[in-house]
């Protein structure tokens, strides 16, 4: 299937590692023009020079803090001087951490729910503008992607404040659909089961679910996680960077305009 997505402009924010980093490169697999945000500059141009070296379509990287609304406007501001347009947003760029009803205070709080909502929502607000703009690309266009996840259908112990985000992620997502779909810009919110990545914080996971782990093995909390969710689901195993970064971009394609404006389940056999 043609995804006839190439040629197009993508902007992942948190595109630096772990899932952004496998968006970004299925992104240039498939002729899309990536813009990687990351506060970590030194390795979003590392991945920006690599994939701009071994795949046809460009890439650039831009050091962005998703908290800090000037940031975030140059980001968009830099794709726009780079590639002329924006045809693709992901927002990424998120902070996954459990702690338990009891234990969360207000610095938890804030940071949660600013790296993981008031990011995307100043995310969306940078580019909307340009997506909207028929001189950027000769159309109005634009899909944001909302990262999301099976959290946000059914919480889990820990996890209050991280399905609360994504919660907010999707309601952020189906208001953008409303509020610009006259604009042919809409977003669609797939929701990622378990898909452990190097951010993972594996301590705090296992210590809230009651794992058994070898303290001073810095492998063995991740070890004991993830052998603890292969065992729920029917495959036999937890989802991959790489079929997650797959997903997401299909969800850039015209394909999938049946399914805009509404969450989509990858949760690997789990129900």
């Amino acid at each position: 299937m043609q995804l006839r997505i190439e040629g197009r402009v993508a902007i992942i924010t948190g595109g630096a590692g772990g899932f952004g980093s496998a968006i970004a490169e299925e992104y240039a697999k498939e002729g899309v023009q990536t813009l990687i945000a990351d506060i970590a500059l030194d390795a979003a141009e590392a991945l920006a020079a690599d994939l701009s070296q071994r795949y046809e379509a460009a890439s650039c990287a831009v050091q962005t803090n998703v908290t800090e609304k000037k940031s975030v406007d140059e980001m968009a501001q830099a794709a726009i001087e780079k590639f002329g347009r924006i045809d693709y947003l992901v927002n990424n760029a998120g902070l996954i951490q459990r702690r338990n009803v009891m234990d969360i205070d207000d610095g938890f709080w804030e940071r949660m729910m600013t790296i993981n909502l008031r990011g995307a929502i100043y995310a969306s607000q940078a580019c909307i503008p340009y997506m909207a703009d028929a001189q950027y690309g000769g159309q109005s266009y634009g899909r944001i992607i909302m990262m999301s996840s099976s959290s946000a259908d059914h919480a889990s112990a820990g996890m209050t404040l991280y399905s609360t985000t994504k919660i907010g992620l999707e309601m952020l997502g189906q208001a953008i659909s409303k509020e610009h779909g006259h604009q042919n810009i809409f977003a669609l919110f797939p929701r990622f089961g378990i898909a452990p990545t190097a951010g993972w914080d594996f301590k705090s996971y296992a210590d809230s679910i009651g794992l058994e782990y070898d303290p001073t093995d810095a492998e063995d909390a991740k070890r004991a996680v993830i052998d603890y969710y292969s065992k729920q689901l029917p495959l036999g195993r937890v989802g991959t960077t790489e079929e997650v970064a797959k997903i997401v971009v299909l969800c850039s394609s015209p394909a999938m305009e049946p399914f805009i404006n509404q969450p989509l389940n990858a949760w690997w056999g789990r129900g």
